[in-house]
């Protein structure tokens, strides 16, 4: 008699580090075969930890807030598998345009002629994003670290095709993402990924998933990740990525508002926006918080629909808008988004309709089993990203 035993699900752990300007939020994932199950989860503020004078007084307080996690959380060990997500300001994916013409237009392409246009399109996508980022930022070609490129769209003759090959003609135009960050901040996370003995790590731009977020919510919309020291807007069509812009004003714009006109610290500015945000304060605090708050919201706002007008200064905007990041907790976010004046932007609807992704809309839907403690974080914006960083790079 032959006996027959139930196959075993592989399981993989994954370690998500995503790492703001303000927050580092420290994930533990696993990978039971279809199934995504989240075990652990904690987030902590730098302005918790005391700066030194260190060369590198970032990392090393990386590395220290790594390290409590892991005490707070009691975890043995961590994953082997790590995927790091970044800030706006350090990592950055932007979208490049590249030509290219054909001699014989007439012939259609083979897989070995599209095997060369597409290496010679990407080594200038490579030169183009070298030459701005040096003249916008000021960094040097050789202080660049390139994580991926990806073919966004191909036109050939006006025309858009799924692929070259097979296809004839003379004019071809790439739309391509490109996504980079400065050399030395690489070199900083292979620091990180040594001193915790992370044998694999990846980073990753919450972007390379974000049109596949939700099955309902990514066909049309713009999405606004609003951190601490950022806000990134990307514009996505038909469930493609169009175009992605960025600010430099988040939700650490509101604390310091606070620190400043109050004469408190940035840390309990900080503390006290958080407060604000989950109606904790007396009716007459959350006023006069709510009259302070209100120069730092017209000027998030105004640059915000300065950025939307650069995007897409023409043609008609999703009327969706989906929030996430910590900074969409803010209420004077949501509200003046719902009520501020958008009759210079052409919507394709009437007016704007506000909502949020949580990490619950991320798809696939993800398991939490018994662990009750972590059910907030599903219905958390600020973890949106981190979760898709984890979509991302699951399988890497």
């Amino acid at each position: 008699m032959q006996l027959f035993f139930p196959k075993r699900e592989k399981k993989e752990q994954f370690l998500v580090l995503d790492i703001g300007t303000e927050t580092i939020k420290t994930l533990i994932f696993e990978k039971k075969g279809e199934k995504n199950i989240l075990l652990a989860a904690s987030l902590e503020y730098f302005d918790n930890y005391e700066l030194f004078d260190s060369k590198n007084f970032e990392t090393d307080i990386i590395k220290r807030i790594i390290t409590k996690t892991t005490q707070d959380l009691k975890v043995k060990r961590l994953p082997r598998n790590a995927l790091f997500g970044l800030s706006a300001n350090i990592l950055k994916g932007k979208i490049f345009f590249q030509s290219f013409q054909r001699k014989n237009s007439k012939e259609l392409i083979n897989k070995k002629e599209a095997g060369a246009i597409l290496k010679e399109v990407l080594t200038q996508t490579q030169k183009t994003v070298s030459q701005f980022v040096a003249e916008e930022i000021g960094i040097l070609p050789k202080d660049l670290r390139f994580l991926s490129f990806k073919i966004l769209e191909i036109k050939i003759d006006g025309y858009q095709v799924p692929a070259l090959e097979g296809y004839s003609g003379q004019n071809l135009v790439f739309r391509v993402l490109a996504i980079f960050l400065p050399e030395d901040y690489f070199k900083n996370i292979e620091s990180i990924a040594g001193a915790f003995n992370l044998k694999k790590f990846k980073i990753l731009h919450l972007i390379e998933n974000l049109p596949r977020a939700s099955p309902t919510e990514s066909e049309n919309g713009l999405f606004l990740d609003i951190g601490g020291q950022t806000t990134e807007i990307f514009l996505i069509k038909d469930g493609h990525l169009e175009k992605i812009e960025e600010m430099g004003i988040g939700g650490k714009t509101f604390s310091q508002g606070l620190s400043q006109v109050l004469g408190i610290r940035e840390k309990e500015g900080r503390e006290l926006k958080e407060r604000y945000s989950k109606e904790l304060l007396s009716i007459g605090v959350k006023n006069r918080i709510s009259e302070i708050l209100d120069s730092s919201q017209k000027n998030w706002y105004e640059n915000l629909k300065s950025k939307i007008k650069e995007m897409n200064p023409k043609g008609l905007l999703p009327s969706t808008i989906l929030l996430f990041g910590g900074g969409s907790l803010l209420p004077e976010i949501q509200e003046i988004l719902k009520e501020g004046n958008w009759q210079d932007i052409r919507f394709m609807g009437e007016e704007p309709v506000i909502k949020f992704i949580y990490p619950k809309n991320c798809y696939p839907p993800l398991s939490i089993e018994k662990r009750e403690n972590l059910a907030p974080i599903l219905n958390n914006p600020q973890y949106t990203s981190s979760f898709l960083i984890y979509y991302a790079g699951k399988n890497f």
